[in-house]
């Protein structure tokens, strides 16, 4: 009974105290507290640890075999059973919360500047905001999507995730369904989504560095090619096509992150190569930061050496030294956009349109000024 001393209920709540009790043993079982085949007390015996009525727990006991987490058989006590997380993906209950969840890769300053957005829009609006964060990890995000469905959230705000983030233990696939969601920064051919233009982004950095009399153009991305940024490396590729310039393999210096280390790394990777490049595109401005540490500890200035152009318009970007010419993403627009969008699907109202893309501009600064060849007698760092 020891598990079941956390249930706490509230009796001045709006929400009834069979649904307080459902959603708690809910959370109880979706969180691996309980396990398959583990029994709920008697009826009689949470009823007099709770002090509330045989009727009140009998209901909750109900729903939740209703809901597919729990079995009743005569003798055997109410039993957890297996279930599927695709099965709590419907409104935990029909009283309106006006609450969402929220579920970030990260509280980095890309989520957080989206994370604004949805937060002012939600307070307009008058919905309070759940927040989960992931730390990159999809099954971690499926659990965290659960915990927030068992507290009766009106919809779902997913950034920088697949819509395929809900996985069986055994590595199946289901889509999320019966709830309103909005994807931030990830397509969904199915269902809602919002996300910038990552394509011209990518396009406008790289052709502003070819304006310069740039020809040969680093890359510094990410390991793997996620969706999100396949648009944007469509976009620099698209700007060297247009010069006639071939995509050199060599120049695409991929790295396992998206920080100043991963920057750095990938601006030491590049310097490795025979032909060195003149100018550099990192896809985050904390990259294009980590970058720019590695080009002057080899001696190189900035940008009468080397360009340097990044990704994002964070905050610190106009107060480095050089001011870091990059790529104002709307991120604080998308969290605006996402959560228009899902009140309006949550109130049913209208339907918003099923994709948005919001545009990307470049801000030119001092980092990227006119570039000059690396001088053939520098030595450069392993």
């Amino acid at each position: 009974m020891k598990l079941f001393q956390q249930i706490s209920l509230i009796h001045k709540s709006p929400i009834p105290i069979h649904q307080q009790l459902r959603q708690q043993l809910t959370q109880l079982i979706v969180v691996g507290g309980l396990k398959e085949g583990d029994p709920l007390p008697s009826i009689r015996a949470l009823a007099d640890q709770l002090d509330i009525s045989l009727h009140t727990v009998r209901h909750a006991y109900q729903h939740l075999e209703t809901d597919g987490l729990v079995e009743t058989r005569h003798g055997r006590r109410t039993r957890v059973v297996a279930f599927e997380i695709a099965d709590l993906l419907q409104p935990a209950g029909d009283v309106r919360t006006y609450s969402i969840g929220v579920i970030l890769p990260a509280l980095d300053p890309f989520a957080v500047s989206i994370l604004e957005g949805i937060e002012y829009t939600a307070q307009a609006s008058h919905y309070s905001l759940s927040l989960c964060v992931s730390h990159q990890d999809p099954i971690l995000a499926s659990n965290d999507i659960a915990r927030l469905i068992t507290r009766n959230i009106d919809g779902l705000i997913i950034v920088s995730h697949d819509a395929y983030v809900m996985l069986h233990p055994e590595g199946e696939i289901t889509r999320l369904s019966g709830l309103p969601y909005v994807l931030v920064e990830m397509p969904d051919p199915e269902g809602f989504s919002v996300r910038m233009d990552r394509e011209s982004g990518g396009y406008q950095a790289t052709k502003h560095l070819l304006d310069l009399g740039h020809q040969r153009i680093g890359l510094i991305t990410y390991t793997y090619d996620i969706p999100q940024l396949i648009t944007l490396h469509q976009g620099h590729q698209r700007a060297l096509e247009e010069a006639g310039l071939p995509l050199d393999p060599n120049l695409v210096s991929r790295v396992l992150g998206f920080d100043f280390a991963a920057g750095a790394q990938g601006m030491k990777n590049l310097l490795k190569v025979d032909a060195l490049p003149t100018g550099v595109m990192a896809i985050t401005d904390s990259m294009a930061l980590g970058a720019m540490h590695v080009l002057r500890e080899n001696g190189l200035h900035i940008p009468e050496d080397f360009s340097v152009v990044g990704f994002y318009n964070a905050p610190f970007a106009e107060m480095v030294d050089p001011p870091l010419t990059t790529v104002d993403a709307p991120l604080f627009e998308l969290g605006q956009v996402a959560t228009n969008n899902l009140t309006t699907l949550i109130e049913g109202s209208a339907s918003p349109p099923r994709e948005v893309v919001l545009p990307t501009s470049l801000i030119v600064r001092q980092s990227s000024g006119k570039s000059k060849m690396v001088p053939s007698n520098v030595k450069m760092e392993s």
